[in-house]
C-alpha cells in the first residue's frame, strides 16, 4: 500500500531549511542523507536541528546535531 510521506528540517526556530523528500511511496525501510545544505543549495550553520518525517495521519519530530 502506497502512502504519502515528507521528510522536511527545520532550524531550531521552526524555519523550514530543507524539504528532503515529499512524495508517495511504499512501506520499507529507507536511508537518507542530508549534505547540510539548504533548500537554496547553501551550507548551514553548525548547531541544533528539527527533522520532522510525515507519514500519512502520524508526524514524528526529533532533533538532530549537525556538527563540521
Amino acid at each position: 500500500e502506497y502512502s504519502k510521506f515528507s521528510l522536511q528540517i527545520f532550524d531550531i526556530n521552526g524555519n523550514l531549511v530543507r524539504t528532503i523528500k515529499n512524495e508517495f511511496g511504499s512501506p520499507g525501510t529507507y536511508k537518507v542523507i542530508w549534505d547540510a545544505r539548504n533548500d537554496n543549495g547553501k551550507h548551514v550553520a553548525s548547531g541544533i536541528y528539527l527533522y520532522q518525517l510525515v507519514i500519512g495521519d502520524e508526524i514524528f519530530t526529533k532533533r538532530m546535531l549537525l556538527m563540521k
